[in-house]
């Protein structure tokens, strides 16, 4: 961190900012726990509490079966074990649970995330993380007052992610993220990341941890044969009908869906109450140019996972290439709500924190920066609905997901330059 320039980072710090911070934090935090468990309660509110904790309480209470034909909510079944703490007594106690489980691991997750960019060194540290908290704070109270579960998501990645850069502690972090993969399937990715980059201690964490979220756990709870069963109903009633019409086919075009695959179909053929397409093109065309997209992002990021391997390497660089997951997962799945983008936060927290590493690095970053307020402006002009339609959530990820595939390459070539160096220096 030597040459570091003093930014808004440092700013944050002073004592004057810092008392305003945690007085606009305590108000934040007071109002919107308010309106969280409000919504919970009040049956004419529009919140997935109510239908999270029903689903909960009739797959593990009652033992009932959670899927119906069309659901085209993918959860697994391991979710609504997961979410069962939030679903036992009054409403307005799990809704409060859930309120506390998010905000605290939402707050958790930017530390351990702004811990990882600034390695060892604390001037500006804590600057860092209220600027980067405050970047994702209306995201983030747009997740908790529909009462989704992605900050939950988010603090399993992050915290799984501080385990095995900072801490060394690989198998613990593998764990972590096996337990995202089986509360949300899609970050799956991470096991791919993981064996592209050789953490073969982390890949086995996290096959120990999506061993005993999606098989052990569930059989406590439902024996065996009950477990089986409700992952045999979860294959025959979502995963199937998902292959088979893709997400979007069964209902997933509406403007709320912020996915490259939602919105080829949007700008490419005309959809009910969606006015911007650009051409008229067959359901089955756009789908085919969906898969082949989809292909070839999947080919492209695994391409460089495998190229940018390297043993050693910064902890700030770790989360780079670390950052790139989650941009993946949004990119590759046919359904990215709005607030499933709170897992961009590692990239964020990314070109913040390097841009405020030193002079050198703030040059490396240069304009990519200005992809940060390019968010937040999205994240405000997207209650628009005409925003909306215009998918401007792709265009935000594909921008980020460039500058963290951006940044890791120059590292790496950077760290081959120097490689080389050495080696024809000691010859």
């Amino acid at each position: 961190m030597e040459g570091k320039v003093p930014g808004i980072e440092v700013w944050l710090e002073r004592p004057q900012v810092r008392r305003n911070v945690i007085i606009f934090a305590v108000g934040f935090f007071v109002v919107t726990f308010a309106l969280t468990v409000y919504r919970a309660v009040d049956i004419h509110r529009s919140t997935e509490f109510r239908d999270f904790r029903s689903l909960s309480r009739i797959a593990v209470l009652a033992n009932g079966q959670q899927y119906e034909e069309g659901d085209t909510r993918a959860y697994p079944p391991f979710f609504t074990i997961a979410f069962l703490p939030f679903s036992l007594g009054p409403t307005a106690l799990g809704a409060t649970l859930f309120y506390v489980v998010c905000a605290v691991g939402y707050s958790c997750s930017v530390w351990w995330l702004c811990r990882t960019v600034y390695g060892d060194c604390r001037d500006g540290l804590q600057g860092l993380a209220i600027l980067s908290w405050l970047v994702g704070l209306q995201l983030f109270a747009d997740v908790i007052l529909r009462c989704e579960t992605d900050a939950i998501v988010l603090t399993a990645m992050a915290s799984a992610v501080f385990l095995i850069v900072v801490l060394r502690r690989p198998i613990t972090g593998g764990f972590l993220l096996g337990f995202a993969a089986a509360f949300k399937v899609l970050p799956v990715l991470f096991g791919i990341f993981l064996l592209c980059q050789r953490r073969w201690r982390a890949a086995l964490g996290m096959a120990l941890g999506g061993i005993f979220f999606t098989a052990i756990l569930p059989m406590v709870v439902w024996g065996p044969r009950g477990a089986w069963e409700r992952h045999v109903n979860w294959v025959d009633k979502v995963v199937l009908p998902y292959r088979t019409a893709g997400a979007v086919g069964i209902g997933g075009i509406y403007s709320g869906n912020q996915s490259l695959t939602a919105a080829l179909h949007r700008f490419l053929r005309p959809v009910e109450k969606i006015n911007v397409n650009i051409a008229n093109l067959p359901y089955e065309i756009i789908r085919r140019i969906a898969l082949v997209l989809q292909g070839a992002l999947a080919f492209l990021f695994i391409s460089f996972w495998i190229f940018a391997y390297r043993k050693d390497r910064p902890d700030y660089q770790e989360l780079t290439l670390f950052a790139t997951v989650p941009i993946a997962i949004l990119l590759l799945s046919e359904v990215s709500l709005t607030t499933h983008h709170l897992v961009l936060m590692p990239a964020l927290v990314v070109l913040l924190g390097r841009y405020a590493r030193s002079g050198g690095e703030r040059k490396n970053v240069g304009w990519m920066i200005w992809l940060v307020p390019f968010f937040m402006a999205a994240m405000i002009l997207i209650g628009f609905k005409w925003i909306k339609d215009l998918s401007p959530m792709v265009l935000v990820t594909l921008l980020l997901g460039w500058a963290c595939v951006r940044l890791a390459l120059r590292d790496q070539l950077i760290s081959k330059q120097l490689s080389d160096i050495s080696r024809n220096g000691t010859s």
